[in-house]
C-alpha cells in the first residue's frame, strides 16, 4: 500500500513541455505550476477525513497529508493531480457518476464502523453488569436473587462477544472485504435472547427493586457502585436498559446501511435478510412487553373491583380509563369507566381503590354521538342494545379523546366481527337486527330536569302532573301520553311503558316484520284488532321473557298482539286538576 505524504507532493517537478503530463487528468487543466507533484498512482486507501478534501477548490497539496481513521472511498487507483485540480473541473468532478460512487461507499464505510464502535460500547455494558457489578454485590445478597437480577446476560455478552470479534476483522480489512450483514445473519437465531430478556425486563427490574428493599446490604453496595468512576456515577438500571434498546439500534443502522446500498451489491440480499429477521424479532418483543403490561393492568383492575367481576378474558386488551359525570334522573353522578377493546364497563367508587360493576356494555351495535345544543359541549351520549345514557367529561378536551378512543375501539370490534362472519356461513336472527331500528337499542333518556312539559302533547309538568319516560324513545311525556306497553327487543321483548307514538310505530315496523316472516314461511299472522284476540290465546303458552335476547324475535308479533289487545280496551284516563291549582 502506498501512502502519498505532503512533501513527495510538493517536492516533485513537472516540466512544462510535456503536454499530457505524462499521466491521467493532465489535459483537463491548464499546466499547473512548477511545484505541481508528479503523476503517482495511488491505491483504494487514503487517510482523509471528509469527502470535501477531494474536490474542495481550498484543498491544497498540504491537506492530503492529515492522518485520520476515515477511509476516502476511491476502489481504482487514481491520480493525485486529478485531486488538485481546481475550478471548473471540481464541479465536474462532484456531478461524476464516479464521485457518488465514491460517496455511497464512503457512507456505507461510516455506517459499518458505527455498528462496530457501538458493539464496543455495548460489550462494556455487557461487562460492567455481568461482570463488575456481580463482584460488588455478590457478598450482599442469596445467590437466587441475584441469579434473577442478572440472567440472560452472560448468554448475551457470549453472542456479542463473538459480534464484535467478525465486525473488528470486517473493519480493518474493508478495502478488500466491503461485507457486514453475513455477519448479523449468523447471530440472527440467536437474537431470541433479546426477546426473552425485553420480556422479563419488568419481572427483572422488579426483583431488582425488591432485593433493594430486603437486603438493606445490596442497597448500599448498589449506591456505593453507581458511585465510582467505573459506573460514571449511573444508576445500574440505567445500564439494565441497554439490551432493550440495543434491537432497534440494530433495525435503524442496518435500513441506513440498506438505503445507501447498491442493490447489485453482493451484500444487499444479506443486509434485506438480516433487517427483517431484526425487526420480526424487535416487534415480537415490543408485543411481548405490551402483552405483559395489559396482564398486569388487567390484573390490577381485577383486584379493585367486588362482586365477582370477572375482567380478565381471551383476546381482551385494556385501552383507557376515567372518571366520567353520568347524567341520570337525579342528576350528574361520578362514574369510573374503564374502555377495552370488546366491552365498556362503568362502575361505582366504593371506597378508596375499590369499585363495583354497574354495567358492562358490548362494543357490538354500540355508536357515540355528540349533542347540538352549544350549551352541552363537554357531554356525548353511549348509545348500545342493553343501556345508552349521556355522560359529561370536565373539559372539551378529555371529551374529545374518550370519542376518538370510544370510535376506535368500536371500528375495530366491528371489523373483527365483520371478518370473522365472513369466514364462516351460520345465519341467525341477529341478521333481522338492522330490520328493526325502533326498540332494538336502549334509548338514552332525556333528563327531568331539562323538560318542563310534555313532549308530545306540550302539557306542563307539575307537582300532581308526574314526568314519565317512554322505554322506546327516551322522551318525557306524560301520564295519558304513555299508557300503552310493548314488548323491545333489547329487554330481552319484556314489556315496557311507551308513548303513544312510539306505540304506533312499533306496531307499524311489527306489520312490515311479519310480512317479510310470511314471505319467508309460507305462513301469515294478522295483526289488526279484530284478529288480535285469536292470537292472544294462540300465544299465551309463550313466554313474555326471552333469556336468549335475539332469538325470540319470532315469538315478538304474538307478545305485541297480546299488548295491542290490552291497550285496545283501556279507557282514557281524564287527567285530575285540583281545583286550587285550576284558580
Amino acid at each position: 500500500m502506498t501512502n502519498t505524504s505532503s512533501s513527495d507532493i510538493t517536492t516533485g517537478s513537472r516540466n512544462p513541455s510535456n503536454g499530457n503530463g505524462g499521466g491521467v487528468g493532465g489535459d483537463l487543466t491548464p499546466p499547473p505550476p512548477p511545484s505541481s507533484p508528479p503523476h503517482t498512482p495511488v491505491l483504494i486507501i487514503q487517510h482523509s477525513h471528509s469527502l470535501d478534501s477531494l474536490s474542495s477548490p481550498q484543498t491544497t497539496p498540504a491537506d492530503t497529508s492529515s492522518e485520520g481513521d476515515d477511509y476516502s472511498l476511491s476502489s481504482e487507483p487514481t491520480n493525485t493531480s486529478t485531486s488538485t485540480a481546481t475550478g471548473g473541473a471540481d464541479s465536474l468532478d462532484r456531478r461524476s457518476p464516479d464521485y457518488q460512487r465514491r460517496k455511497q461507499q464512503q457512507k456505507l464505510f461510516f455506517i459499518a464502523r458505527e455498528l462496530y464502535s457501538s458493539e464496543e460500547v455495548f460489550i462494556d455494558v455487557l461487562h460492567l453488569l455481568n461482570t463488575d457489578f456481580r463482584a460488588a454485590v455478590e457478598p450482599h445478597i442469596p445467590d437466587e436473587a441475584l441469579q434473577s437480577i442478572l440472567k440472560l446476560l452472560p448468554q448475551l455478552l457470549q453472542i456479542n462477544e463473538q459480534l464484535v470479534k467478525d465486525l473488528k476483522s470486517r473493519i480493518d480489512d474493508w478495502p478488500n472485504h466491503q461485507r457486514i450483514s453475513d455477519v448479523l445473519v449468523k447471530i440472527c437465531p440467536f437474537l431470541k435472547q433479546y426477546s426473552l430478556y425485553i420480556r422479563d425486563f419488568e419481572h427483572i427490574s422488579a426483583a431488582y427493586d425488591e432485593c433493594q428493599r430486603r437486603y438493606p446490604a445490596f442497597a448500599a453496595a448498589v449506591k456505593e457502585f453507581e458511585s465510582t468512576a467505573r459506573c460514571q456515577k449511573l444508576s445500574v438500571k440505567h445500564y439494565m436498559l441497554k439490551p432493550v434498546q440495543r434491537l432497534p439500534q440494530y433495525r435503524l443502522l442496518l435500513q441506513d446501511y440498506l438505503q445507501h446500498l447498491a442493490p447489485d451489491s453482493l451484500d444487499y440480499e444479506d443486509t434485506c435478510r438480516a433487517l427483517t429477521i431484526v425487526s420480526q424479532v424487535a416487534e415480537h418483543a415490543n408485543n411481548s412487553m405490551k402483552n405483559n403490561e395489559n396482564i398486569s393492568k388487567l390484573l390490577s383492575i381485577q383486584n379493585s373491583i367486588i362482586g365477582g367481576t370477572e375482567v380478565i378474558r381471551p383476546g381482551r386488551v385494556f385501552v383507557k380509563e376515567g372518571e366520567l359525570m353520568k347524567l341520570s334522573r337525579k342528576g350528574m353522578q361520578d362514574r369510573w369507566f374503564i374502555l377495552f377493546n370488546d366491552c365498556l364497563m362503568y362502575l361505582t367508587a366504593v371506597q378508596n381503590g375499590v369499585y363495583r360493576v354497574n354495567h358492562e356494555l358490548s362494543l357490538t351495535g354500540m355508536r357515540v354521538s355528540l349533542p347540538a345544543q352549544q350549551d352541552f359541549q363537554n357531554e356525548f351520549s353511549v348509545i348500545s342494545h342493553t343501556r345508552s345514557f349521556s355522560l359529561a367529561a370536565r373539559s372539551m378536551k378529555e371529551r374529545e379523546e374518550w370519542v376518538l378512543e370510544l370510535n376506535k375501539a368500536i371500528k375495530e370490534n366491528t371489523t373483527k366481527r365483520i371478518s370473522f362472519a365472513k369466514s364462516g356461513s351460520v345465519c341467525n336472527d341477529e341478521t333481522l337486527i338492522p330490520a328493526l331500528d325502533l326498540g332494538t337499542v336502549a334509548p338514552v333518556w332525556i333528563p327531568d330536569a331539562r323538560v318542563t312539559m310534555c313532549q308530545l302533547c306540550t302539557e306542563e309538568f307539575s307537582v300532581t302532573y308526574r314526568r314519565h319516560h317512554c322505554r322506546c324513545c327516551g322522551k318525557v311525556v306524560c301520564g295519558p301520553c304513555s299508557q300503552n306497553k310493548a314488548p323491545l327487543p333489547y329487554l330481552k321483548n319484556r314489556t315496557a311503558r311507551v308513548c303513544d307514538e312510539c306505540f304506533e310505530k312499533l306496531r307499524q315496523q311489527m306489520e312490515r316484520h311479519q310480512k317479510r316472516m310470511s314471505a319467508a314461511s309460507g305462513t301469515s299472522l294478522d295483526l289488526s284488532l279484530s284478529s288480535a284476540s285469536a292470537a292472544t290465546g294462540a300465544a299465551a303458552s309463550a313466554s313474555d321473557t326471552d333469556d336468549s335476547g335475539w332469538s325470540g324475535l319470532r315469538e315478538w308479533p304474538q307478545l305485541f298482539a297480546r299488548n295491542l289487545v290490552r291497550s285496545s280496551h283501556r279507557k282514557a284516563k281524564h287527567r285530575y286538576v285540583p281545583s286550587v291549582l285550576k284558580e
